[in-house]
């Protein structure tokens, strides 16, 4: 079952009444990173079920590289966000508001062996596509079911690759947003309660 990011974010007060009740948990993947990788997916999802967690990811802290991002919350927890976010930097990116509440919510994170944070491989500017592009044309022709190790074998071989998006910062969309809450605030809208 998908949603689109237009569905998920929390403009509504509820969870839309349209998704199955039998769905216990929500697997949170973002159409601006199509090089996720099932194996990472799996992973945070092995320990989202091991830990029993209301929210696990793979970017609290960041040590994948950027656009492997994995989240998965519990209906439950989803549906409090949905009630009671109101910052805009909460309702437009889902999670914020879980994850700032790590006292009240049981926070689950997994990290890589090595950091690898400082890779960007979303694509959010077209310097980004440039290349996610030159990453599938280097390996798609003779690895159609490729996955994160050989992208990170083909970038350190050839490290060249990285300079056409290097110096963008890592969640840039994100700050907008908490740029935007300090505005919300000063005009005096209500904060939710924690």
């Amino acid at each position: 079952f998908f949603l689109s990011s237009l569905t998920f974010e929390l403009r509504h007060p509820s969870i839309p009444p349209s998704l199955p009740p039998a769905l216990p948990i929500f697997v949170r993947l973002t159409g601006d990173c199509p090089l996720a990788d099932p194996d990472v997916i799996d992973r945070v999802v092995h320990t989202h079920t091991e830990t029993q967690s209301d929210y696990t990811s793979n970017v609290h802290p960041p040590t994948w590289p950027d656009g492997l991002d994995v989240e998965i919350m519990r209906r439950d927890v989803l549906a409090t966000a949905a009630a009671q976010a109101r910052l805009p930097s909460e309702r437009e990116h889902v999670t914020p508001f879980i994850v700032s509440r790590g006292d009240r919510f049981a926070l689950s994170n997994v990290e890589t062996d090595a950091d690898r944070s400082d890779l960007r491989l979303t694509v959010d500017e077209p310097r980004d596509f440039e290349l996610v592009q030159s990453i599938y044309e280097a390996l798609l022709p003779t690895m159609p079911e490729f996955g994160i190790n050989d992208v990170l074998a083909l970038l350190d071989g050839n490290p060249q690759m990285l300079e056409v998006n290097a110096g963008i910062d890592r969640n840039e969309g994100v700050q907008r947003s908490l740029d935007q809450d300090a505005d919300f605030l000063a005009e005096g809208k209500p904060r939710n309660a924690s």
